[in-house]
């Protein structure tokens, strides 16, 4: 059996707040162990749960003048549905002198971190935005590292915003696509798929690249007219997720320049070997939903030679496509290298009509360049 352990009662069924004041009180202490269990705390005859927690000391003063551990401990039973707390008591410190305690976030401060969390606010903001709510100084409050802490352990527990495989694999798996999905019912898809059709799930790495495509049915019927009413964008966006994996936009724009969306990428590298499997998937979904046969005659996408290159093999077979490029994307390539070359004897730019001399915002006065293996507009 377990030993038994005298506690003594210090509070008994007292406001969730003003037991982090009794708390605040103490010397330094870390939290060892938290459990929810069934609640014990409250006379309420209904089941609900409480949160056990046991706290050990670890001030600095006791832990120099002890060679074992300071025996004080601190046992808390919060009810979770009445916000009430219970906290009791055991042992002596080790060293009646006090030492600096650490900063550490109430529980009104972790409420509004989480409340900010929510909103995608990063650490450095919400900590400023904590010293307008409470009237604090920054100096007094915790450390940034300590809202960090908070920060992405909320984030990781309770929004799934981690980058674990293998939670993120059930993920991907429990909706790829079957073809029993509703129009409008979002799912997965990618190009390489394991022995029951799910898609493969990469690490991210060179060798197992991280490649899976995000649509619907609708989207994927846009598609359905014919090719030369209509060019396919490809375009990379950033910092769209936790890990700041390039996201890869796809979509078309009709004769009236309006943009329709496609269908989204989350893809772990921006080369030919990622985005040609990601083009090739969305061909083979065209075909799954539709029974007919992708047929792109303009495609348009960043002066990168990865996206070209990727668009001319999956949908040059025919022979009639026509690659577009957006002007300012070419200039602006091109005004990147020509900083660097600035002290070379010929300049990259000067392939489009523009001498070394020129700047990033002289971009909207050059004229237009003859057409080459790609089409500027």
């Amino acid at each position: 059996m377990p030993k038994w352990i005298a506690w003594r009662e210090l509070t008994l069924s007292i406001d969730a707040k003003d037991g982090d004041a009794v708390l605040s009180d103490m010397k330094s202490f870390e939290i060892t162990k938290s459990n929810a269990m069934a609640c014990t705390a409250c006379s309420d005859i209904e089941p609900q749960q409480m949160r056990y927690r046991l706290l050990a000391c670890n001030s600095d003063a006791c832990d120099s003048a002890w060679v074992i551990a300071c025996p004080w401990r601190i046992k808390t039973l919060a009810c979770l549905k009445n916000d009430e707390v219970s906290i009791y008591e055991f042992g002596e410190h080790a060293s009646g002198v006090s030492s600096p305690k650490k900063k550490k976030l109430t529980g009104a401060q972790k409420e509004f971190c989480r409340e900010l969390t929510n909103n995608h606010l990063r650490p450095m903001r919400i900590r400023h935005a904590m010293a307008r709510k409470f009237e604090i100084a920054l100096e007094e409050l915790p450390a940034l590292t300590t809202v960090q802490n908070s920060v992405n352990h909320y984030s990781r527990t309770y929004r799934v915003n981690n980058d674990r495989v293998d939670d993120l694999r059930d993920w991907i798996h429990a909706r790829a696509f079957t073809g029993e999905e509703q129009t409008t019912q979002a799912f997965t898809f990618g190009w390489d798929l394991d022995r029951d059709g799910k898609p493969i799930v990469g690490n991210g790495s060179d060798k197992r690249p991280f490649v899976i495509g995000l649509t619907t049915k609708a989207l994927i019927q846009r598609l359905m007219v014919p090719p030369e009413s209509f060019i396919l964008h490809v375009d990379g966006t950033y910092k769209m997720n936790f890990r700041e994996y390039p996201v890869l936009v796809v979509g078309m724009s009709d004769r009236s320049r309006g943009f329709h969306l496609v269908a989204l990428f989350i893809v772990s590298q921006e080369t030919q070997d990622v985005i040609q499997p990601a083009l090739m998937a969305l061909r083979r979904l065209h075909f799954w939903i539709t029974s007919r046969e992708l047929v792109v005659k303009y495609t348009m996408a960043d002066a990168d030679q990865a996206q070209f290159n990727a668009l001319s093999a999956v949908f040059g077979g025919a022979g009639q496509l026509q690659t577009l490029m957006c002007f300012f994307h070419v200039m602006e390539k091109g005004v990147s290298i020509e900083a660097a070359k600035r002290e070379g004897s010929s300049g990259c730019l000067s392939q489009f009509g523009c001498t070394g001399a020129c700047e990033e915002k002289e971009i909207g006065k050059l004229p237009r360049t003859e057409k080459t293996d790609q089409t500027f507009i």
